[in-house]
C-alpha cells in the first residue's frame, strides 16, 4: 500500500508490511478466517479507490494504474488487476482493520467480529463490527 498523506516514508506507493492479523468471532479466535485473509492478501497491493487513475489490458490481462502526488513526490504503479484489492478509504492499518471487520461481519451476521491488525512494534489497530442477522 501507499499512504499519500503520511508524514514519512509510508507515502511511497509500493512499500509493504508482512503483518499478522487475529480474527475473533464471538470472542473466539478463528484460524480459518485468518488463513483465508492471509492467503487472499499474500501478494496483494491494497489500493485506495481514488488513487486508481487508469485501467488497461495487455495480452488479455487487465491492469490498474494507481498514482498520487505526495510530499516526497509523484508516485505511480501499474499492476495486474488480480493483484489489487481496492478499498474505499486510505489504507492505514486502522482502516484496513475496519475493512476486514466489516467484510467478515457480513459473512457472520449476528456475531461480534473483532480484528486485531499488527504493523510493527507497538503499532496496530483493533476494529469491532456487529452486523444484525437478516430478518
Amino acid at each position: 500500500h501507499g499512504l499519500q498523506f503520511h508524514d514519512g516514508d509510508s507515502q511511497r506507493i509500493a512499500h509493504g508490511h508482512r503483518s499478522r492479523i487475529h480474527i475473533y468471532i464471538d470472542g473466539q479466535r478463528n484460524p480459518a478466517e485468518e488463513a483465508q485473509w492471509c492467503q487472499q492478501w499474500q501478494t496483494v497491493y491494497i489500493a485506495t479507490q481514488h488513487h486508481i487513475k487508469a485501467q488497461s489490458t495487455l495480452n488479455g490481462t487487465p491492469y490498474l494504474t494507481m498514482a498520487y502526488e505526495a510530499e516526497q513526490g509523484f508516485f505511480q504503479i501499474t499492476l495486474p488487476k488480480s493483484l489489487v484489492h481496492t478499498i474505499t478509504t486510505e489504507s492505514t492499518v486502522e482502516l484496513i482493520a475496519a475493512h476486514i471487520a466489516l467484510t467478515v461481519a457480513e459473512r457472520h451476521r449476528g456475531k461480534r467480529v473483532m480484528i486485531k491488525a499488527f504493523e510493527g512494534v507497538h503499532k496496530g489497530a483493533i476494529a469491532v463490527q456487529h452486523r444484525p442477522k437478516d430478518t
